[in-house]
């Protein structure tokens, strides 16, 4: 089942970078990544407006529609860069290659990790960039930090389904262990080549 982006929005407010979940306003959800797999399920059914109702079965053997991520552990080891291990199915339950090469459609995904506050109900954002000004807004400052993704991180593919992320971004020194972590995953698994279209699944996990 796809999910719009919209799911995580981005937020720069008075020099500060932060990013908002859509609970920031009210109760919040917390993830918990179930102890084992679940068995697999049926096949999928499809709408007609869906263009997987006209695959053949072989096709949809072949294509194994659909993109779904789960966070099985978040570590945060001596060097304070997190270390994420997730499980990548279909909407079979089905394990899918991250690079696609054991199943079509290579898959990408994009990491934030934020800091909770409970009191203000926002988020601070410890994977950031630098934005510079457009050179069409002369009166803006030169250049802001924004919350972003991860960006130099390593990926081991540890089995078919199986992945494990270890961030670039460093945790401060001395941050705060008590704090509440919020991981943020966008991903994309791209079959536009071979179905023209693309699955996509949005994480939050707390």
């Amino acid at each position: 089942m796809s999910h719009p982006l919209r799911r995580v929005l981005i937020f720069l407010a008075a020099g500060a970078f932060l990013f908002v979940a859509p609970w920031a306003y009210g109760s919040r959800q917390r993830a918990a990544a179930p102890a084992t797999p679940a068995a697999p399920s049926e096949e999928p059914r499809f709408l007609t407006t869906q263009l997987e109702f006209y695959l053949s079965e072989d096709g949809i053997a072949y294509i194994r529609p659909g993109l779904n991520i789960r966070v099985d552990s978040v570590t945060i080891p001596a060097d304070r860069r997190p270390v994420v291990e997730l499980t990548l199915t279909d909407d079979m339950n089905q394990p899918l290659d991250r690079l696609g090469q054991v199943t079509p459609g290579a898959i990408s995904m994009s990491f934030i990790l934020a800091a909770y506050n409970p009191e203000t109900r926002l988020y601070t954002s410890y994977t950031i960039r630098t934005q510079n000004a457009s050179p069409a807004a002369p009166n803006a400052p030169a250049s802001a930090i924004q919350a972003s993704a991860d960006s130099g991180g390593t990926f081991t593919d540890l089995s078919t389904g199986k992945v494990r992320y270890r961030f670039r971004t460093a945790l401060p020194e001395g941050f705060d262990a008590s704090q509440t972590l919020t991981l943020g995953i966008y991903s994309t698994r791209n079959l536009s080549d071979i179905i023209g279209k693309s699955y996509y699944d949005n994480v939050l996990h707390d």
